[in-house]
């Protein structure tokens, strides 16, 4: 029951029967923490692991899979470093799953070097860790070393599964190697047998989008096999917006519109497209529409952890509790800029050029 009422989202009712149960083994822990982790409820989720070492069981590899995955999604450096030692305690670290989370958190937070120092470490027949360590690579930009591992995977005869021709298909994406991908993706289907999913057509969406192939990318879509979400259809739409191609734009918004017509994206993307392209009647004919549906654009926020306490900003927001102190500080450093610039036009004026 916890299980179901975290998939549909439900967590408030998962927890009332957390709370409520007599005895709590190590399953209920771990469904608990792993439904929280899936929402990316970070703080939650290391309340419920901090009350669970304090009167629970010994911890198992779920749950510090959870507290991992979490880690690099919150990009707490630190924090995933504690779960590192605390699996390293219990004698954990050789699990597979507890690689391939390690793995993910190092390169999700930034530390590409300790996720490649533990995939060497790791079995050579470990296919998660190895996806793990493709996609690592592909989200830093190291598109090269994403595709030479999947290569080398090949050559000892290590069959990929479905999530790994995600990765390496996000690497060649990433790298804009359009021939290469539609020969991964052709690979999948020839030799392995594999039915491309959802995940695999949006690679290759993205990938004919940044190669500047619109219409392929359009017709791939409508040509899919599978139910068309908002995703694919949005990747293309930035696309068109980065190209400037306001008829495909228009088109794609109004299939975006008939699946989510209350879609902030549709709306603001293509108004930006309108007015990038100096159409600014059109541009303000799509706001006026989106005021009228009631839709707003949710401003963007940024988070910062300082010792054990995590800040989120909102943007045009005073709602933090030291705002008055932060935004004197900004005034510091505005006024503080602007001297400077100043100072510096009036000594290249006369020739002196002094930068601090």
């Amino acid at each position: 029951m916890m299980k179901m009422y975290s998939t549909c989202g439900k967590l408030d009712s998962a927890s009332v029967l957390f709370q409520g149960m007599r005895r709590r083994d190590i399953i209920s822990w771990s469904t608990i923490i792993g439904g929280y982790s899936q929402a990316g409820l970070g703080e939650e989720v290391f309340m419920y692991f901090s009350w669970m070492r304090q009167t629970g069981p010994k911890p198992t590899d779920p749950a510090l899979a959870s507290l991992l995955s979490v880690s690099g999604t919150m990009a707490v450096l630190e924090q995933g470093r504690q779960v590192h030692a605390l699996a390293l305690y219990l004698g954990l670290e050789q699990n597979s799953t507890i690689r391939s989370a390690l793995i993910n958190m190092y390169s999700k937070c930034g530390s590409i070097e300790e996720a490649s120092k533990i995939f060497e470490e790791t079995d050579t027949d470990d296919i998660v860790s190895l996806t793990a360590m493709i996609n690592g690579y592909a989200e830093h930009g190291n598109s090269k070393e994403a595709i030479d591992l999947f290569e080398k995977s090949l050559k000892v005869g290590l069959r990929p599964d479905s999530v790994t021709f995600i990765s390496v298909l996000a690497a060649c994406s990433h790298s804009g190697q359009l021939d290469l991908g539609f020969h991964y993706f052709n690979l999948m289907q020839e030799k392995y047998n594999m039915r491309p999913v959802k995940e695999h057509y949006g690679c290759m969406v993205d990938l004919l989008c940044r190669a500047g192939r619109l219409s392929d990318a359009e017709k791939m879509i409508n040509e899919m096999p599978w139910k068309k979400d908002d995703v694919v259809w949005t990747t293309l739409l930035n696309a068109c917006k980065a190209k400037g191609d306001i008829e495909r734009g228009r088109r794609v918004a109004e299939r975006i519109l008939e699946l989510d017509p209350t879609s902030e994206t549709a709306f603001v993307t293509l108004a930006n497209i309108y007015s990038s392209t100096g159409k600014l009647e059109e541009a303000a004919h799509v706001r006026k529409e989106m005021k009228s549906k009631g839709v707003i654009k949710v401003p963007g926020w940024s988070s910062i952890k300082i010792m054990d306490r995590e800040s989120t900003f909102v943007s045009g927001s005073r709602s933090h509790s030291q705002s008055g102190d932060i935004y004197s500080i900004l005034e510091l450093v505005v006024s503080g800029a602007e001297a400077h610039r100043f100072d510096c036009q009036i000594n290249g004026a006369f020739g002196f050029y002094s930068y601090s």
